[in-house]
């Protein structure tokens, strides 16, 4: 499950709200909603993240968290099978610091995860 999915099954508890009903509220399938809740489908673009919350009537605080928990979940990288939410962080953080890092540090990174650091 990812971030997204972990927390929108919170709040969708919380507010007494069935995956069917807020489909039908969003005009999504009812397995649009259970695919994102069990993480096996992206979140959606943050204007629909806006109007779930709405729909569950979360406070703006709610909001942010889900908005945040929706970008960390965006997998960046392509990952085998089943990854915990955890991992998809991991990775997500991992490529945009990859992306930024110099030529030098990359290639340090590089021999540790194949194990020629020497450790």
């Amino acid at each position: 499950m990812s971030p997204f999915g972990s927390l929108l099954k919170e709040y969708l508890r919380s507010s007494n709200c069935q995956q069917k009903e807020l489909a039908r509220c969003m005009g999504w399938s009812p397995s649009y909603i259970s695919l994102m809740v069990n993480g096996k489908r992206q979140p959606p673009a943050k204007d629909k993240v806006r109007q779930i919350a709405i729909a569950l009537d979360m406070s703006g605080e709610g909001y942010k968290k889900l908005k945040k928990a929706a970008a960390e979940s965006r997998r960046l990288v392509v990952a085998p099978g089943e990854v915990s939410a955890e991992h998809i962080v991991a990775m997500n953080r991992m490529n945009e610091y990859l992306r930024e890092a110099p030529a030098e540090k990359q290639g340090r990174i590089l021999s540790i995860l194949e194990g020629d650091a020497g450790m």
